[in-house]
């Protein structure tokens, strides 16, 4: 990366405080409820994240990893062609002038894909310790991580009034019931009713989050439907169209859309905050299982 000069572009400056402060906050999390030997591991990198803002705030060189990052993250990754040509969607064409103008503003400021030969090598990656024990540890993280997600959905959930059945989840799975106006019978409510009551309807529906056909990388959201005396029609399940790690928000309105009946789910493609952690945290348990199989553990 070649050229100097204070990063105080707007775009760029949103970008890199978006940059770091999504992977700071997510690291922050881990380490708040993993195993104290991946923390060991979590905390250096926090560290030199940390380190590398305050120092890019005091108007140093942004790392050249960061810039990488950065500057291919301006191009539509599966369309490069098209970020030179207006685009008929007003989304689309919004994105793509705000790549646009990010590339623009980091070019701007000296700052391109070329390598900086007086920039000091970068730190190698930190290394996974490897052995039975991190693999507990891995799960042990990797439940604490979808922990923080469920807990997530819930409260989008309850902040949009919307309940599921059962109270007390496990794992990431919502069954709602449809509810209908309490009917009345022989002018009075039925029994533990109020006026302006609701009750259950036979009928709802369910997300399940896990293993499944349909996501490239074998997780994600299905759907199916929920009768609440028979219980769940597992056989006709459908995937979502959504990320494995969905927005909360993109849950709720799911749920909402679903409970009218309405089986046309518009794709999704916003995530949850700390989606890159659950995706960081996967990839290394399958790693390391691909490791041990190597070397004939059971």
């Amino acid at each position: 990366m070649t050229g100097q000069g204070p990063v105080g572009a707007e775009a760029v400056e949103a970008a890199v405080e978006g940059y770091y402060g999504k992977r700071i906050e997510t690291l922050r999390m881990l380490a708040a409820g993993v195993p104290e030997g991946l923390v060991e591991v979590l905390k250096p990198q926090l560290d030199r994240l940390e380190a590398a803002l305050r120092d890019w705030r005091a108007e140093a060189r942004l790392p050249d990893e960061t810039v990488l990052d950065l500057y291919l993250n301006t191009f539509d990754p599966e369309h490069p062609e098209d970020d030179l040509r207006p685009l008929p969607d007003a989304a689309a064409e919004d994105e793509r002038r705000a790549r646009l103008l990010l590339r623009g503003e980091l070019e701007a400021l000296g700052y391109g894909l070329e390598p900086n030969s007086h920039a000091p090598p970068a730190a190698a990656a930190p290394r996974w310790p490897t052995g039975s024990v991190l693999s507990g540890d891995l799960y042990l993280a990797e439940r604490h991580v979808l922990e923080q997600y469920r807990l997530a959905i819930r409260a989008a959930l309850t902040a949009a009034r919307l309940e599921p059945i059962h109270e007390a989840q496990e794992y990431l799975y919502f069954p709602f019931a449809s509810r209908v106006p309490a009917p009345i019978a022989d002018d009075f409510p039925l029994a533990a009713a109020v006026p302006g009551s609701e009750r259950w309807h036979a009928h709802g529906v369910e997300l399940a989050w896990g293993e499944n056909p349909w996501p490239k990388n074998g997780r994600g959201w299905s759907y199916g439907p929920l009768d609440i005396w028979l219980g769940a029609g597992w056989e006709h399940y459908e995937p979502l169209p959504l990320p494995p790690f969905a927005h909360p928000e993109d849950i709720v309105d799911i749920v909402r859309q679903l409970l009218t009946g309405d089986r046309h789910i518009v794709p999704r493609t916003r995530e949850w905050e700390h989606a890159d952690a659950l995706t960081v945290l996967l990839e290394q348990i399958k790693a390391l299982e691909r490791s041990q199989r190597e070397l004939g553990y059971p």
